[in-house]
């Protein structure tokens, strides 16, 4: 087939992540693969490494016909069988220029924030998808069970496929854990994550102080970019007022997190709302225990106390009690991550979810050419 791809996003993130994956795994497959993504971000560079030659956009004011336009010349130049969007801006510009072109269309929904806005725009897009959309994709049925009523879409209409991990194909054992540590030696925690309010951050550091005034040793490693809007200064503030400097490091950023979670005895993902977590996923699969908030797409991912700890979201105290079992249980840590990583292993590859878009777009082109 040939597919046209489209976000309104530019990462580094979770949805920017499998969109590349999933261009580079349909073109593994033989298929003809167009990528419009926005301009001046980390996605760009990472297609170009992939072999893709981005279209770029530009998203301005609430409704951009010049980019319903270049979707729209896309579509015919490259003669595209199916447009594939993420996100839901994107995602109502792609579904209307597929329908403007007559071929199907598929969305793929990563998480509430956009969905949530209110207004005139929002509810516009909410209307597109509702009427033009082929196919709607949650990636975890708890995003499905949200989304369903807020954008109206028929139950038949609306999927959930997993995201998958292109790494599953070159891990072939349970890594070496680390040694647990020793004396003074802190409790390594790292956290995988944008600076932004989903992701609840301010918990987290609340946690880490309880567990310090219960004289608990750990360190907290938070990998993620900064936002724009404040919230990492607000953060840096609550360091200072919880006394915890030296407990608490921001890495912005990385794009390679192996040496960090190398040297990490758990993973943390404190998140209000979560659309699935591939975070975690990374977590489960280089051998690291994992505790996460029930907040969505992480109960699709962990069994409590078979493959990790799952906790109430926007509840430190809970958060910080996980955290404590895990330091103070060494065999708990070895046990949750021998299971974690064999159920890893086995439910998210990217084979799984390759099959299951190919499947969907084969049943959205029939339906359309009947």
């Amino acid at each position: 087939m040939r597919i046209l791809q489209v976000i309104e996003t530019g990462g580094p993130g979770g949805a920017e992540t499998v969109f590349a994956q999933l261009a580079s795994g349909l073109a593994s497959r033989g298929h003809s693969v167009q990528c419009v993504v926005r301009d001046g971000s980390w996605l760009p560079g990472e297609l170009q490494q992939r072999g893709f030659a981005p279209h770029l956009m530009r998203i301005g004011g609430t409704f951009d016909t010049t980019l319903l336009r270049q979707l729209v010349s896309q579509i015919r130049e490259h003669r595209i069988d199916l447009v594939h969007a993420h996100l839901f801006d994107g995602a109502a510009y792609a579904t209307l220029a597929a329908a403007l072109c007559r071929v199907p269309s598929v969305t793929t929904l990563h998480g509430q924030v956009d969905v949530q806005r209110s207004g005139v725009g929002t509810r516009l897009k909410a209307t597109l998808l509702r009427n033009a959309a082929s196919a709607v994709v949650a990636v975890s049925g708890a995003l499905r069970a949200d989304l369903l009523n807020v954008l109206g879409i028929a139950p038949s209409r609306f999927h959930v496929i997993h995201n998958g991990l292109e790494s599953l194909s070159t891990i072939v054992g349970l890594p070496v854990s680390v040694p647990a540590p020793r004396g003074e030696e802190p409790f390594r925690l790292v956290a995988v994550g944008n600076i932004r309010p989903a992701k609840d951050y301010p918990s987290l550091l609340l946690a880490i102080a309880a567990l310090r005034q219960r004289d608990i040793h750990v360190h907290l490693d938070v990998l993620g970019q900064p936002d724009r809007l404040g919230l990492y200064e607000q953060l840096q503030e609550q360091i200072v007022s919880l006394s915890i400097q030296p407990h608490v490091t921001f890495h912005g950023f990385v794009r390679d997190p192996s040496a960090v979670l190398g040297r990490a005895h758990a993973f943390v993902l404190a998140s209000s709302q979560e659309g699935f977590s591939l975070a975690t996923i990374e977590a489960m699969l280089a051998g690291i225990p994992v505790v996460a908030t029930m907040s969505g797409g992480p109960e699709e991912i962990i069994e409590s106390d078979v493959t990790g700890l799952l906790v109430p979201p926007g509840n430190p105290a809970a958060l910080a009690t996980a955290i404590a079992r895990l330091v103070q249980g060494p065999d708990l840590s070895r046990r949750l991550r021998e299971s974690a990583w064999q159920s890893a292993h086995a439910r998210f590859s990217m084979n799984k979810m390759l099959d299951a878009y190919e499947s969907l777009y084969r049943e959205v082109s029939s339906r359309t050419n009947a």
